[in-house]
């Protein structure tokens, strides 16, 4: 792993180490780990001892230890003296541990699972001792996803993160060409030249990658994959586009109200070399996206005003704040006491969902106070938008359950709390 500072996350200086002898000298700026997990903040971890967990000499599956702090290895001879051994070793020499899942009792790392007809696939690597380790298949294409040949869709791999008490999963979208043939001979002198064999991941090579969202309550067990009909972060469509085939490796930077992700693009299909013959190989660089604090996904609303209904919720704090974009909108908030019918005609317990309705009769029958023309308006694009009542507050509903009604219009919403 090549190590690399900057104070503005922009501009990189690779210092020398001395710590990896490679090519016959330590004149380089290797380190001899994988890339270190904050686990606080990105793997349900709360031991501070386990803050940051890293996988040291991977190319043999190398030992799992913890720390407290990012080791120095510009100034600190002895930053292997502050890691604390896990007792167990990593199962593969390309993992970096990535979550804590308190659901099941056991640390998970997502990653491409090995090949097995038909596609590619994700798989969930788990150990409850960092020992003994299982691997299921957990993330397929789907009936809805492209099966043409020229646009045959795989998962590549996947990236988690556990944050919000959910796992959010940044899945590399394969989107192979099943019908250009690789002529050129492999290193172990066979020629493969499309799918014969059965075995997708060792003949299709050529293709794009993007990287699409799914999420997890479960652990990763299961996923939902209501946004990964698109992509988040696409991949060029030049055929020598820098970005053709776009992976993100590590969890992002928090810079002010934004998140920073850094990703690698290739500048041509997957194994390039093979197909475009006037270059040697493919080249690899950084590419840094940005996007607003926390804003994967959106309920947009359009001209017409509609509301979503949340569904029974606690109040937990003394301000709801909205992450929202009402820049070229408004967005108001009511607030609805909830109410169960154990009683009368009602044989059961209604719960509902999230969904987004007209506005067509007001919602009169909001609490006292918190009516939708009760709220100020919102008009403007902000993270942590505060929402307030001409003359009511929500301390005296602290502990209450509670439905939101969130009037929109041209406006995105991202997400909401309370605080």
């Amino acid at each position: 792993m090549a190590y690399a500072v900057s104070k503005d996350g922009l501009t990189w200086e690779k210092p020398k180490l001395g710590l990896v002898d490679f090519r016959g000298s330590k004149e380089n700026n290797l380190v001899p780990c994988g890339l270190p997990r904050d686990l606080h903040q990105f793997g349900n971890v709360r031991d501070p001892d386990q803050h940051y967990g890293l996988t040291m000499d991977f190319r043999v599956g190398g030992w799992l230890p913890f720390c407290r702090e990012l080791p120095d290895f510009i100034n600190d001879p002895d930053w292997r003296e502050k890691l604390e051994p896990s007792g167990g070793i990593v199962h593969s020499h390309y993992t970096t541990l990535e979550f804590w899942d308190d659901l099941h009792q056991e640390w998970v790392v997502m990653r491409q699972a090995p090949n097995h007809p038909p596609v590619r696939c994700a798989g969930r690597y788990a150990s409850p001792d960092l020992k003994n380790w299982t691997l299921e298949h957990y993330l397929y294409p789907d009936a809805h996803d492209s099966t043409d040949p020229q646009y045959f869709e795989e998962v590549y791999g996947l990236m988690s993160v556990h944050v919000e008490g959910m796992v959010l999963g940044f899945a590399y979208w394969f989107i192979g060409d099943r019908t250009h043939s690789n002529p050129e001979l492999y290193e172990d002198g066979h020629n493969r030249p499309t799918t014969e064999e059965g075995l997708i991941g060792k003949s299709v090579c050529k293709g794009t990658m993007e990287v699409r969202l799914v999420a997890s309550r479960d652990g990763a067990q299961t996923w939902d994959r209501a946004v990964s009909r698109e992509a988040w972060i696409p991949h060029g469509r030049d055929q020598h586009s820098y970005d053709r085939c776009v992976r993100i490796d590590c969890p992002p930077l928090r810079m002010g109200d934004e998140d920073w992700f850094y990703c690698s693009g290739y500048d041509g299909d997957h194994c390039a070399s093979r197909y475009y013959h006037d270059r040697p190989t493919s080249n690899i660089r950084g590419i840094l996206h940005t996007q607003k604090h926390n804003r994967y996904v959106s309920l947009t609303a359009g001209t017409s005003r509609q509301i979503l209904i949340t569904k029974p919720l606690k109040v937990t704090g003394k301000m709801l704040q909205l992450n929202v974009d009402a820049s070229r909108g408004e967005v108001r908030v009511g607030i609805d006491k909830w109410i169960e019918h154990k009683t009368g005609q009602w044989p059961f317990k209604a719960k509902l969902p999230h969904w987004m309705v007209e506005d067509r009769w007001e919602q009169s029958h909001l609490a006292e106070g918190f009516h939708i023309n009760d709220c100020l308006p919102i008009h403007g694009n902000c993270i942590e938008q505060n929402v307030r009542w001409n003359a009511a507050n929500l301390e005296p509903l602290l502990g209450q359950t509670v439905r939101l009604y969130i009037m929109a219009q041209d406006a995105d919403l991202y997400g909401f709390r309370f605080r």
